[in-house]
């Protein structure tokens, strides 16, 4: 159920602010590409252009001859291909995805929420998201949450619905290492739906078992790529996560990117994240918990992936 008429704004500029904020988003993220690791990553998409994806580590000395198996290899072959037609095409890239998976999301908060309670979340994702707004492909796939969240919202679910599904999760296997998301978002869903949903919720208990199918068929088809099974265990790597779980690293590469080092020391103290984890948590916990509960998928997954953020920047 959306908010009544009569809670909306009724002025035109209040009701454009997600569209605003998004703006802003595109104007942040207008910079040089000054994130070392992506000439790595297009290098790996120029060597799988000349000779398809190899078994075998060729691009490092550390590595060299050891068995390769990334995630990315995708991502590397696109970002090539973008950065050879040159005029910052790689940047509109990021920030088309960027723009893409935030207004997919805003879409479904404003069936809960009001134009200028999502333009406020969107102003603090922005603030969030800036340090790492850059050509990188954890940015880039986060459209693919996004747009699972959305094809799961709507109505009607069968065929169609696993086939976008498989499509995002196989592209998304091959572009980054947090692909698992996929199944576990389908599983959030089906956690909803044996729940009974709510009274915003279009999910009831005999949608749960067609999602849990979803869930298995996304994991399946993360099998589809040139690592096949081993891109799970490479997953347990500790170097898959490199510059992920380590927020003072993520802070130290500020020297590198004089469009984002004024940023940093809002992101220094820890202190900062821990406040906005309660008010996560506290928000996030009345309307679960009230008469009329917002879904429980949805909201979860917001407080899980702001928590994250906010461990990994802050």
């Amino acid at each position: 159920m959306t908010p009544s008429d009569e809670s909306r704004p009724s002025s035109p500029l209040l009701m454009a602010a997600p569209l605003l904020v998004l703006l802003a988003f595109l104007a942040v993220g207008l910079r040089t590409v000054s994130n070392t690791d992506f000439w790595m990553e297009t290098a790996i998409g120029r060597a799988v252009l000349d000779a398809g994806p190899f078994a075998n580590d060729t691009l490092t000395h550390i590595g060299e001859g050891k068995p390769y198996v990334k995630a990315g290899w995708l991502y590397g072959v696109v970002m090539y291909l973008a950065q050879n037609a040159g005029g910052g095409v790689v940047t509109l890239l990021h920030l088309g995805a960027v723009a893409a998976a935030f207004w997919l999301l805003s879409r479904q908060a404003m069936r809960q929420s009001g134009p200028v309670a999502v333009g406020f979340a969107l102003l603090l994702c922005l603030w969030l998201i800036s340090p790492r707004l850059d050509a990188r492909p954890a940015v880039f796939s986060l459209v693919f949450p996004a747009a699972m969240i959305a094809i799961l919202s709507a109505q009607p679910r069968g065929i169609a619905t696993l086939v976008k599904l498989v499509i995002l999760q196989v592209l998304w296997v091959n572009m980054h290492t947090t692909f698992l998301a996929g199944p576990v978002i389908a599983l959030a869903f089906a956690a909803e739906a044996f729940g009974g949903g709510s009274r915003h919720s279009t999910l009831t208990k005999s949608d749960a078992p067609g999602l849990l199918v979803l869930a298995a068929a996304m994991l399946g088809a993360s099998l589809l790529n040139p690592s096949f099974h081993r891109i799970f265990a490479h997953l347990l790597q500790p170097d898959a996560w490199a510059g992920m779980t380590d927020p003072a690293a993520s802070i130290a590469q500020g020297w590198t990117q004089p469009f984002i080092t004024p940023f940093a020391n809002d992101f220094a103290h820890k202190g900062s994240a821990m406040l906005i984890n309660m008010v996560m948590l506290l928000a996030a916990g009345l309307p679960i918990g009230s008469r009329h509960p917002l879904p429980s998928a949805r909201t979860a997954l917001a407080v899980v992936a702001a928590v994250l953020a906010t461990k990994f920047s802050l």
